[in-house]
């Protein structure tokens, strides 16, 4: 054998030898796909409530109702009654996170949910300084999707506003309710307990819609 050739043979056992003790290069642990359970779409947020049972948590048939936003993976719509002596606003909220690498976490949509619903009840707990957010009361909620609370927060300007906030996790779907109440003015009396009962039936029916999408 000569000496080129014995030189091109040693080349071809050292890159044989370094593709076999060459470490294979390490799976990212992120998440980018849809995971089972989760949910690419919610439901309409304005057709989640029968009108009976509309009537029933605001006090009365809403005077006004509003779509604030519609699309596939986030829909919210708002209600209100103005007849004296009830004022009440109930708004419902549904979003469908997707994978994502925005948030801490692996990367799933689930995950995302997870870190926004932490967020959302951090700052209903300890809303930002400027803000004229009260710090809210929060109540953890149990048999009720993966995660959730209810708040209450009682503002006092010229009239008094109480708002009750139920925030539910299912899977990647976070679904808010807002109920709001004003006294004075000639509207009132507020009870707190019936607000929470109102906006945790909310809840519970918004749960059930988006379980009733189809999921991955």
């Amino acid at each position: 054998m000569t000496w080129g050739s014995a030189a091109a043979v040693a080349a071809i056992v050292a890159v044989a030898v370094y593709y076999l003790v060459e470490p294979s290069a390490p799976t990212l642990p992120y998440i980018t796909t849809w995971q089972k359970g989760e949910f690419r779409d919610v439901p309409n947020a304005c057709r989640v409530l029968a009108p009976s049972t509309l009537s029933g948590d605001l006090g009365g048939h809403p005077s006004k109702s509003v779509q604030t936003f519609a699309a596939a993976t986030k829909s919210e719509c708002t209600f209100q009654i103005d007849a004296k002596p009830t004022f009440r606003v109930l708004d419902i909220s549904m979003q469908a996170y997707t994978p994502s690498l925005i948030a801490p976490g692996n990367g799933s949509a689930t995950s995302y949910a997870r870190y926004t619903f932490a967020e959302t009840r951090q700052e209903l707990a300890k809303p930002s300084k400027g803000t004229p957010e009260p710090p809210a009361t929060i109540t953890p909620l149990t048999g009720l999707g993966g995660q959730a609370v209810s708040a209450v927060q009682i503002y006092r300007q010229r009239s008094k506003t109480d708002l009750v906030t139920v925030l539910v996790r299912v899977h990647n779907v976070l679904i808010t309710v807002k109920l709001w109440a004003n006294t004075g003015g000639g509207f009132g009396p507020v009870s707190i307990p019936q607000l929470q009962t109102a906006a945790m039936a909310a809840a519970r029916t918004s749960v059930k819609a988006v379980s009733g999408e189809p999921a991955a």
